[in-house]
């Protein structure tokens, strides 16, 4: 995995791009809305969004369970915790408490819609280039956990990669981090 193109774009939001984004997702109408902060709120890979049940919500606990799609076997779940705002905002959009329809998709979106949705967001928030895509929100969603000192093990299980050496990339981009070592000669 790199995180940048061949022609040196970055592929990642920084953390300004990621509040621009979570900003912009306000101008949405609630279901987008709630569809685009799932993606910032998780890290979570499009087509796992995409293939939400209603009852991969848990209200009580504040969790979302995603199946990890990418890797080779299937019904591998990771729980990742939700800001409690956002969980009543998928409640009060979908109505999850009503306890009905369970096992229905929770969104009812193609991939294509998904990306549309991302990009009008993008557009709002005034992002461009190769980052702004439901991919340069996952590695912003890892960017802004290792500026506030998330464990890797964490980090790993939230975002459900195979391998510690997948998520240890990250580590890389460490941009305040490098500032402040830095800062300490300047």
């Amino acid at each position: 995995m790199d995180l940048y193109t061949a022609d040196r774009q970055k592929k990642y939001l920084t953390a300004g791009e990621c509040e621009q984004f979570k900003k912009a997702c306000d101008k949405l109408d609630g279901k987008s809305r709630v569809f685009a902060l799932m993606l910032y709120h998780t890290g979570c890979r499009i087509s796992e969004a995409l293939n939400l049940r209603r009852g991969d919500i848990d209200l009580s606990s504040g969790f979302v369970h995603f199946e990890t799609l990418k890797q080779r076997k299937s019904g591998k779940i990771r729980k990742v915790p939700l800001p409690p705002a956002f969980i009543r905002s998928i409640d009060d959009v979908y109505d999850i408490r009503s306890r009905k329809n369970l096992n229905t998709q929770l969104y009812g979106l193609s991939r294509t819609t998904g990306w549309r949705i991302i990009g009008k967001a993008m557009e709002k928030a005034g992002i461009e280039g190769a980052q702004a895509c439901p991919k340069g929100l996952r590695h912003g969603f890892a960017l802004r956990c290792i500026e506030n000192n998330i464990s890797l093990t964490m980090i790993r299980t939230w975002m459900g990669h195979a391998s510690l050496e997948t998520t240890a990339i990250y580590l890389d981009l460490q941009e305040k981090e490098a500032r402040e070592l830095m800062g300490r000669m300047w």
